[in-house]
């Protein structure tokens, strides 16, 4: 599995920041100059750093989350983003037809159908049909297998079993240092890369590490506002190759989930991970 800190381009929607080489960007009209902590002085105000609400918000000056092409290439400033490969509207893969797609839908995510109830319901199923022809699913495993190949998300689940392997008492071992786990997880990285990319959150990430403030006070808010992600990203700027990117942060968070099933309970120790681009009000 891969965690961490990544420094990527991305395709945001931001405007870049004036890079420390460049002009210095015009002064608005009538604006103060404000010396901030943190922020080389003076600091001209910049038109568009200036908020509805009268708020500053300055944003790093080499790590400025560029939107750019698949390939790297900057784009123009306001050029829309590539378009995504079109899927034609009878595309129903991996499902072959639009009556299967939404039966899949119903049993798992209305219904929420059990395991035995579905493998019940196709094996009456079969029974009404001549020889030689399936149901939609031949089983629920079959079921849950083609909703982890839908290709939209295209992120399949992997597994792998961990045991305790150290020291153990001579006597009265305890259950948790012989039993097996078998851990499920998705590539992180892929998901981080899935989650970056979801358009419908396109207008709710900052790219950029920013500083937001009200005349003289600083505003923390969503994450990126906070001092340790502009802190990372000038060391991410410190190889030249990183300049114009974006600093994504990782944010993983674990809490135990008791299950109940027909035989007892099970507990499982979910791991969630989102990156820490999304703002607070997404």
């Amino acid at each position: 599995m891969e965690a961490g800190l990544e420094a990527a381009h991305d395709t945001g929607s931001l405007s870049p920041s004036p890079r420390p080489d460049s002009p210095p960007p015009p002064l608005v009209e009538g604006a103060p100059q404000h010396d901030l902590p943190g922020v080389a002085a003076p600091l001209p105000v910049v038109e568009d750093a200036l908020d509805a609400d009268g708020s500053i918000t300055v944003t790093h000056p080499i790590i400025t989350g560029r939107p750019c092409s698949a390939a790297g290439a900057p784009l123009l400033p306001d050029a829309p983003a590539p378009p995504r490969d079109p899927r034609l509207p009878n595309d129903y893969s991996p499902y072959e037809s639009r009556p299967q797609f939404e039966l899949a839908d119903f049993l798992f995510k209305k219904e929420q159908m059990s395991a035995g109830h579905i493998n019940e319901l196709m094996q009456l199923w079969a029974a009404t049909l001549p020889p030689g022809q399936d149901p939609p699913f031949a089983n629920a495993r079959d079921l849950y297998e083609s909703i982890d190949n839908i290709p939209l998300g295209d992120i399949p689940w992997q597994e792998f079993r961990i045991t305790y392997t150290g020291v153990r008492p001579e006597d009265n071992v305890p259950p948790w240092m012989i039993r097996e786990y078998t851990v499920w997880f998705r590539c992180p990285r892929r998901v981080l890369h899935t989650q970056v990319g979801n358009t419908d959150f396109a207008h709710d990430m900052d790219y950029v590490p920013k500083q937001v403030f009200h005349g003289d006070q600083r505003e923390y808010k969503d994450f990126m506002s906070g001092d340790w992600c502009w802190q990372q990203a000038d060391i991410v700027a410190q190889d030249p190759a990183n300049t114009d990117a974006t600093f994504c942060p990782v944010i993983l968070g674990s809490d135990k989930t008791t299950v109940s099933v027909a035989t007892g309970q099970n507990e499982y120790y979910p791991l969630y991970l989102s990156n820490g681009l999304v703002r607070n009000a997404a």
